[in-house]
Parts: structure tokens; sequence; C-alpha cells
């Protein structure tokens, strides 16, 4: 007989069971995931899928204790779309426009990696005044389970390989917009983490996890930057990672902005009324990305192209006619 579970809550399901099982994995299951603090916890509680009435849910909330003390660890899982694509970048703009906007509702920020996260920090710190979270009974139990802990860390899984420092940045960012996310950054900079699936592969693979592994095969396709770097836990290294193109007119004036990021895509900026703003974004995988890559490839490289601004104007009415589906 075997048992999958589906996506991000199926592996955390996988995890939590198999943890139970072999509970002298837990800290180097912990430590896999950025957290070394010397500490040997005992006692580990898990709840997977755990919902918090207006503070959202998470998908793996782990306690442990040491020396008599509480330590809570949020653990949010997220994986790519179907199309097959997932830039944590997008998931950053996505947010930071809608609180722009100041429509952020509660669908959007839940189903965001920085929004879920950021509702668990909001979580902790209700519960420790005293506040009411749900009457909802199974809630409050989940709620005494965290209430009085001394320490709070908090990680994301991803389908994309950053550095903590990188994403811990985006909450500093965020924080320009509302600044609930700046204190976040301020009071818990150290406790943010955030982890590569490839690399929790290679950790359970390496201590004969069958349960798990098979699992996150079963999911394969939602949880690494390419099929390739699957099994070896590594990012991949794309030659035009980070190459910024700078579209002028003839009198020299900037016109547009290219960034080319980590999975592929590319992001068009337009200097906009308040700043720069995102104007399109295209994945590598459609014709027209490949074509206009390949014109523009060079002076990537280069990392500047002088053009007018009627000529490359003509290029981004083909790119946004060719993503909305016009030929």
């Amino acid at each position: 007989m075997s048992i999958f579970g589906y996506s991000e809550r199926g592996i955390f399901n996988s995890i939590a069971y198999y943890l139970e099982q072999n509970p002298g994995l837990t800290g180097a299951f912990l430590e896999k995931l950025g957290i070394h603090t010397g500490k040997n916890y005992t006692n580990f509680t898990y709840l997977v899928d755990q919902a918090f009435g207006s503070n959202g849910s998470c998908d793996l909330l782990m306690t442990g204790e040491s020396d008599g003390k509480t330590t809570v660890f949020f653990i949010d899982g997220s994986v790519k779309t179907e199309d097959g694509s997932y830039s944590i970048k997008q998931h950053f703009f996505r947010l930071k426009n809608e609180l722009n906007k100041k429509k952020a509702g509660k669908e959007i920020v839940s189903g965001n990696i920085f929004g879920r996260l950021h509702l668990m920090n909001e979580l902790q710190n209700n519960v420790n005044l005293g506040n009411d979270i749900s009457g909802n009974k199974s809630i409050k139990k989940s709620c005494q389970l965290i209430k009085g802990s001394q320490e709070y860390y908090f990680i994301a899984v991803l389908p994309q390989k950053i550095s903590n420092n990188e994403f811990r940045d985006y909450f500093a960012a965020l924080g320009n917009v509302k600044p609930a996310y700046h204190e976040m950054y301020k009071s818990q900079n150290e406790n943010i983490f955030c982890c590569y699936w490839g690399d929790l592969y290679q950790f359970f693979t390496g201590n004969n996890a069958a349960p798990v592994v098979n699992t996150f095969d079963y999911n394969e396709d939602m949880l690494y930057e390419e099929q390739a770097a699957a099994k070896t836990g590594e990012a991949v290294a794309e030659p035009w990672y980070g190459a910024q193109i700078y579209l002028k007119s003839k009198a020299g004036r900037k016109i547009y902005h290219m960034t080319c990021s980590r999975d592929g895509s590319f992001l068009i900026r337009g200097p906009l009324d308040r700043g720069w703003a995102i104007v399109e974004q295209a994945n590598r995988d459609c014709e027209m990305y490949q074509e206009i890559f390949t014109r523009y490839r060079f002076a990537a490289i280069a990392g500047e192209l002088n053009m007018s601004f009627p000529k490359f104007f003509s290029d981004y009415l083909a790119i946004k006619r060719y993503l909305s589906g016009v030929k």
C-alpha cells in the first residue's frame, strides 16, 4: 500500500509523521532548515495545517522544549503554480502592490509567503497579549501551545534557492508600505529563515526516509527550480541571472529598465508618476520572450543598450499582445 500527500501540506504531513516515528532526526531537520541554536530540544509537538481564524494558518507548526522553555517554529511552504513557474520577486511585488492600494484582503495575504509568515508573527503577539483569537476550541488549544514561549522562528520552504538575508530584506522593503512588516523585520530578523525544497529532499534521501522521499517525488513538478537540479539540491546558475538592461532615448534619458531573474523571467519597469513600477512580466518559456531575449542578450551582458523609445515600445507592445493571447 502507498500513501501520497498532495502539494506542500502533503509533504509536511509526511515529514511530521516520519519525525514522530524517528525523533532522533528532528534536531538535524531543524538544522537543515537553517536553525542552529545549539539547544537540545525535546518533547516536540507537531500541528499540520493548523488554522488560526483571522490570523491565517500554518503548514507545519512545531514546538520544542529546552531547559524548561518552549520554542515555536512556524514553517510554511510555497510551491510552483500550475504553469510550472515561481518567482519570489513576484510574490513580493504582488503583495507590495496590493498593500500600496490598501486592498490586500485576507485571501491575498494568506496566499502569499510573506503575508503568511507575517500573520504568524501577529498571531504570537496577539496570543501573548491575551487577545482572543477564535471561539473554536481546537484553535484555543493550539494557541495555548505557543502562549508564553520565549523564542519564535519563521521559516519559508521555497522552490527557489535564495539566501536568508535576501529573504529577510523583502520584509524590510514591505515595511516601507506597511510598518508592521518592518516591525517584524526589526524584532525577528535573525529568526526569519528560508530553505530550498531540494535541500530537504537531499536530507530525507540521505536518511533513507522512504515515505517522505516518495511524497517529494510525487510532487516533484512543484518543488524545484529545474528538474535537473532536483536530485542535487543546487540552484540553477543561469548566465544572465541578475543582468540588467537599460533602454535609453536618443537624448540619454532612461526610458525602460529590464532585470533578468534567476528563474529566467524578466521584469520590465517603466517610469510612472511615482517611481518605477512593474509594467509587464514574461516567462522564459514563451516564444516571444525567447525572441526578445536573444535580441537583447548581448546588451544584458554589457549592461546597457542605446535605442530609440519607439523601437523598444513596439517590442513591448508585441510582448503584451503575446501574453494576452493576441497574435
